[in-house]
């Protein structure tokens, strides 16, 4: 009786976790690429399908242009590459948007920036470096608007400007 009473409430907090998450996809926005991508790749890999995706450039058949992982038949991260093999973009990917940290690279391997992402919409701080890997702005954003103070840096790292946002209107 105990066994079934436990096996009972484990089902119902999986079904209530499920239903957050489809909630949750209700409010997004999303990555129209990773979209078609996801629809696209649907057609050869089962519902289910956990693993990745790749894709190589046309002109070098042997050097990867992007990545899908995918877990349980739902996109996860995105990567993509430049033809030198460099890193480009890292994406992660919950309900077809971006959620979590962006991070885009220049050619030299080098941060160029990145940003924090809520279902697609820019939540939290992003930050831009210099070709010398120090930080050259620092911005916060909440439900895609420029939210908190945001600094930007001299080469060196001194101040050279701070402003307060409040909900994407400058107030300082």
């Amino acid at each position: 009786m105990k066994l079934k009473i436990s096996i009972f409430v484990v089902l119902l907090g999986c079904n209530s976790i499920q239903q957050k998450e489809n909630t949750d996809c209700m409010d997004v926005v999303v990555d129209e690429k990773i979209e078609i991508l996801s629809d696209f790749n649907k057609s050869f890999y089962d519902e289910d399908y956990t693993g990745k995706v790749e894709s190589y450039f046309k002109n070098n058949k042997n050097q990867l242009e992007w990545v899908l992982y995918y877990k349980n038949g739902e996109i996860v991260k995105f990567k993509s590459f430049y033809e030198n093999g460099d890193p480009k973009i890292i994406k992660p990917i919950l309900c077809n948007a971006i959620h979590g940290n962006l991070i885009y690279y220049m050619e030299n391997s080098r941060k160029g920036y990145e940003l924090a992402y809520k279902f697609g919409r820019k939540d939290g701080i992003g930050k831009s470096y210099f070709e010398n890997g120090n930080v050259q702005k620092v911005v916060r954003f909440k439900s895609d608007q420029k939210h908190g103070e945001q600094y930007e840096l001299s080469e060196s790292g001194d101040t050279l400007l701070v402003e307060v946002f409040e909900h994407g209107e400058l107030i300082k």
